[in-house]
Parts: C-alpha cells; structure tokens; sequence
C-alpha cells in the first residue's frame, strides 16, 4: 500500500511541477529572474517526483516540506499548502516504506 500512495503521490508531484512549469510560462512574456526562479521551482517538483516514482528519497521531500513549509509562512497561498500536502504525504509514505 505504501508503494501505490508514493506513486500517487509522486506522480501528484510531477504534475504539479509540469504545471508550475506551464502557469510560468504563461504569467511570464519574457525570460526574466523572476521566471527562471518561477521555472526552477517547477522543475524541482519534477525531479522530487521522479526520484520517489520507484525507490523512497527522503531526503528530497524533506527539503521540499521545509521550503513550502516557509514559502507557506511568507505566502500562504492554497496552492502553496496542496504542494506541501503532496510532499508531506511522500514522505510519510517513504517512512513507511522502510519498514514494510
């Protein structure tokens, strides 16, 4: 069970950053620092959500949930707290992936 919620949740993740990656270039109309910050962002989500689509990697969905955790604090938008739910939920399951 673990297994089938990190997929879904990794694939949740890859998702969300295909979407930050899309919404981005939409807001954006030029390649400005704001942009590739913004694309960054995104692009992080993806390889968060690429590395748990087979094997638990705790360590990136730790540093995912700090930084939406204070992204949160500074903007606390809903689509803030829904990536952090998403990582979150990654690495619960990758917790208890290590002892099934």
């Amino acid at each position: 069970m673990p297994s089938r919620i990190r997929r879904i949740s990794a694939g949740a993740a890859i998702i969300l950053g295909l979407a930050h990656l899309v919404y981005g270039m939409v807001v954006f109309k030029a390649l400005t620092p704001d942009h590739l910050w913004f694309a960054g962002a995104g692009i992080a989500m993806i390889c968060v959500g690429l590395a748990h689509w087979n094997r638990p990697a705790r360590v990136q969905a730790a540093l995912m949930c700090i930084y939406l955790g204070v992204l949160a604090l500074i903007l606390p938008l809903p689509q803030i707290f829904i990536g952090l739910a998403i990582f979150l939920t990654l690495l619960v399951s990758d917790r208890r992936a290590s002892y099934a």
